[in-house]
């Protein structure tokens, strides 16, 4: 007869795995619960697909507080000092939102680095950095940035991919076309759908798809898709949401803990610090699109090409900076092309093309980026390969 404490023992383990058998089968029914939910008819009424375009477009001013993710499958190459930003196309990302209004807001961005907060203050931001236990003040607007977590928010990535799908093409027609998508369940709201399609073959965005609050616009769900893939590469969408407005205690900025690490910026000199990079001269075109005279358009040394999906942006960089980023982009398996002006390397993902182009004639290097073919990029690293500068 086995002894009194194995059998003790045996009857523990299984008390032990029927609790965990519990807790393994209440997890899969939260983890299933949004899918179910989604799956579940939803139905509003029909809604022209200008009318509801225009509602998304107006719906910056509707409070709402929320629990979103996002779902990147962008295929961007691995870039020193950037897995941050790439880690925002290319993986997945967790964001707490409470937002009263364009001046009154905040965003907790969770992922893989770890956690940081941003509040929006009037003109005024807050970061805290939970992993660097470090808060930064920052003064004014700053023109120029890298992408942030609170840009994957459903309803600013979709007023802005909304605006860039309204500008017009070099003819002045609609730079892309409108269509209405069946209701689709999205937060707990039937929600109705608006599919931006391009009208340019040379971007490689094949669709937008944005799925909104019928009533208010509110996006809660934005997919966007590249021409030839089959799955859409960047997917973010609301989990729950109340189309509430925070309480004000929510979006009070952060303050430094004991022991935490504080620093305050003011909005960054923007054109002093390209003017001490030495980016040299660009020209006034590229590939038969007008430069831009807003935004990128206006700073020395970088310059954005055209409007909408087809706007590509470059960059006229030190020789040094440059062939590192050759270097960069051989390594990750970009393609070496030569042709009697220069050599240039170009790099393209699903959605994103890059060309670094080395001018034979001047020494220059350029790079030029933009959700547009390699041909295109190509074409542009050839016509920059023979500019001498001057129109700057």
């Amino acid at each position: 007869m086995p002894p009194t404490y194995d059998r003790t023992m045996s009857v523990v383990r299984r008390d032990a795995r029927r609790r965990w058998a519990v807790v393994v089968a209440v997890l899969a029914v939260l983890v299933a619960i949004p899918l179910v939910v989604r799956a579940l008819p939803a139905h509003t009424p029909p809604i022209p697909p200008d009318t509801l375009a225009a509602r998304i477009a107006a719906s910056a001013r509707q409070p709402y507080q929320g629990y979103a993710v996002s779902i990147g499958n962008a295929g961007l190459p691995s870039l020193p000092q950037l897995d941050d930003v790439i880690g925002l196309f290319d993986g997945n990302t967790s964001l707490r939102i409470w937002y009263g209004d364009p001046t009154r807001w905040r965003v907790d961005t969770i992922d893989a680095a770890g956690e940081r907060d941003l509040y929006q203050s009037g003109l005024y931001q807050t970061i805290w950095d939970y992993g660097r236990n470090q808060l930064t003040d920052i003064l004014g607007v700053a023109s120029v940035r890298l992408p942030r977590g609170a840009d994957l928010a459903p309803p600013d990535l979709a007023r802005r991919l909304l605006s860039a799908a309204s500008a017009p093409d070099l003819a002045g027609a609609a730079g892309s076309s409108r269509k209405s998508l069946p209701a689709r369940r999205v937060a707990g709201i039937d929600a109705a759908g608006l599919r931006l399609i391009p009208t340019s073959a040379q971007t490689t965005v094949a669709s937008v798809d944005i799925w909104a609050d019928p009533t208010t616009g509110l996006p809660l769900e934005v997919d966007v898709s590249a021409r030839g893939v089959a799955k859409p590469v960047l997917v973010t969408r609301l989990l729950s949401v109340s189309l509430t407005a925070p309480a004000t205690t929510a979006t009070m900025p952060h303050t430094a803990p004991p022991g935490a690490g504080h620093t305050v910026t003011s909005n960054p000199d923007v054109l002093s610090a390209l003017r001490n990079l030495g980016l040299g001269s660009l020209p006034d075109s590229l590939g038969g699109l007008a430069r831009n005279g807003n935004g990128l358009g206006a700073l020395p040394g970088l310059a954005a090409y055209g409007t909408g999906f087809r706007q590509v942006v470059a960059a006229n960089v030190p020789r040094r900076t440059g062939f590192d980023a050759i270097r960069a982009a051989r390594n990750v398996g970009g393609t070496v092309n030569r042709f009697p002006g220069g050599t240039d390397v170009i790099v393209t993902t699903p959605l994103l093309s890059v060309v670094i182009t080395a001018s034979n004639l001047t020494r220059n290097v350029y790079i030029v980026v933009g959700l547009v073919g390699e041909d295109v990029l190509a074409a542009a690293g050839v016509e920059l390969a023979t500019f001498v500068g001057g129109d700057e």
